[in-house]
């Protein structure tokens, strides 16, 4: 939070990923973030703020076919300011 601390605006978080070199960043402005990333949904999706930006952070793989992903979502209000930050961490694997 120290880097994109809330009240951050989209350009700045962009232009840290940038400088950062993150990977399979975007920018949503369609919609808020997923308010719950669990795969069995309720039905009704919820959303926080208006828009949000999504990257992947990191990977690594765990021997001998897993990988694991952490990436990180910034999510905007109307105004277009930082209002939340969630890291996410999933295991991928058969």
């Amino acid at each position: 939070m120290k880097l994109t601390p809330l009240g951050s605006k989209p350009e700045e978080v962009l232009a840290l990923a940038e400088k950062k070199g993150l990977k399979n960043v975007d920018y949503n402005k369609s919609r808020g973030m997923p308010k719950t990333f669990c795969v069995v949904s309720s039905g009704k999706e919820e959303f926080i703020g208006n828009s949000y930006i999504f990257s992947e952070i990191g990977h690594h793989y765990t021997f001998p076919i897993f990988m694991t992903v952490t990436n990180v979502y910034w999510a905007f209000d109307e105004t277009d300011h930082l209002i939340e930050i969630r890291v996410l961490k999933s295991l991928d694997g058969p």
